[in-house]
């Protein structure tokens, strides 16, 4: 994964690494990197989004709007994406020593679920500020999964809290 600014530049980096042959699969952007049309540049490479979720000052997390619209547009244009940084945790919480708000990665999906079926950024912003455990955990339950033809993936520091956080919410597979 090579990391690149968004718009004009990053249509110039792109032409450059399909001139080098660059075994290039994803493209890294920080939100606040992400310009108008950048979504649309990537669209129909092979490249892929990876789009970080938090960073270590409060202003590099989007917001529910901000990340809703990310998620929104790689769905529209058919981007598939990886998410990183901070989803440690199924559901939207703060961290109790940096007071950062991190995203929920089940959050994630159902707001990846939601933009799949059509809804405006309202809805998908409202899921990806939820923080009703049984509401998620029962949308959870009845997802048909097809958020992960968009969301792909997700980095995370730790397998163990992902799949904790999912058996805290009976949602971990036997």
């Amino acid at each position: 994964t090579r990391t690149a600014p968004s718009g004009p530049a990053l249509d110039e980096h792109r032409r450059q690494w399909m001139q080098e042959g660059a075994v290039t699969t994803g493209v890294t952007v920080r939100w606040i990197d992400l310009g108008p049309g950048a979504l649309d540049e990537l669209a129909g490479t092979p490249l892929r989004l990876k789009y970080r979720t938090c960073g270590i000052e409060a202003h590099l997390f989007p917001t529910p709007q901000e990340l809703g619209d990310v998620l929104t547009g790689a769905v529209a244009a058919g981007l598939p994406f990886k998410l990183t940084a901070g989803l440690h945790e199924a559901i939207r919480y703060t961290n109790a020593t940096t007071g950062f708000t991190h995203h929920g990665f089940l959050n994630i999906a159902l707001a990846t679920e939601a933009a799949r079926a059509g809804e405006d950024r309202e809805v998908v912003a409202g899921w990806l500020a939820e923080t009703d455990p049984e509401r998620l955990a029962r949308a959870g339950a009845a997802s048909d999964g097809r958020w992960r033809e968009s969301f792909t993936s997700f980095g995370t520091c730790s397998v163990g809290e992902p799949a904790d956080a999912l058996r805290r919410l009976d949602l971990f597979p036997a």
